[in-house]
């Protein structure tokens, strides 16, 4: 695969991009958190929670795409692209393998205590309509965004690599202001950026968004299920 050289222009608006996205999402997760935590109602806390991810996450994405690339959002983001079937297995049983390597060290790392009465204790339009919100976003950004303008740059591997980097990092100011361990910190980035690594190649694999996608939603459902907390 051959790499686009992007003008200086274009690579100082990417990097302003993301700059800006880090500094408003870190505020989000450490000083403004405390106004999800003002909300009593567990639906409600979700509700707030998700549009703020869309704001930020998804929105000035379509915003970016629209007006400065002027280029169609969900066909370059590969929403709309046609998925390559033939990888689909393939892809799938990748996925199959992943997912259950992550329960069988769960298991291992909590034993036998498992999340399955909690999920089931929520309501199911939160499991259907909720919980899905998140991944999507944050594969639009990461996955359909982010990892095909580092594309333009360098090829594939060290672009996923470094979406990856980017990807475990946004998750710290929020770990590092609610005090999480750090051994915590240490083995669920690993374990993010292995993810984050196996998102992006399966967009490579079927050229579309959709298998990272669902991937993403069965990964935040299974450590729902096996986790607790």
């Amino acid at each position: 695969m051959s790499i686009r050289r992007p003008s200086q222009i274009s690579i100082q608006l990417i990097v302003l991009y993301l700059a800006i996205f880090f500094i408003i999402w870190s505020l989000r997760a450490t000083i403004f958190y405390s106004i999800d935590q003002r909300i009593m109602s567990d639906l409600l806390q979700q509700l707030y929670s998700n549009t703020i991810r869309v704001l930020i996450w998804v929105i000035p994405v379509f915003v970016y795409l629209q007006i400065i690339d002027r280029v169609r959002p969900t066909r370059y983001l590969l929403l709309g692209a046609p998925l390559d079937r033939r990888e689909l297995w393939y892809s799938s049983a990748i996925v199959i393998v992943y997912l259950s390597v992550g329960i069988g060290l769960d298991y291992v790392l909590i034993g036998n205590q498992s999340g399955l009465s909690i999920v089931a204790s929520q309501p199911w339009y939160s499991l259907i309509f909720l919980l899905p919100i998140a991944p999507i976003a944050e594969e639009i950004l990461f996955r359909g965004f982010v990892l095909r303008k580092i594309q333009d740059f360098v090829f594939f591997w060290p672009a996923n690599l470094i979406t990856s980097v980017l990807f475990t990092v946004i998750h710290w100011p929020h770990w590092l202001y609610t005090q999480m361990p750090g051994e915590t910190i240490i083995t669920s980035s690993l374990r993010i950026f292995v993810l984050s690594c196996l998102l992006g190649y399966l967009v490579k694999r079927t050229n579309s968004l959709w298998p990272s996608i669902v991937t993403h939603i069965l990964n935040n459902l299974v450590s729902e299920i096996v986790r607790i907390g």
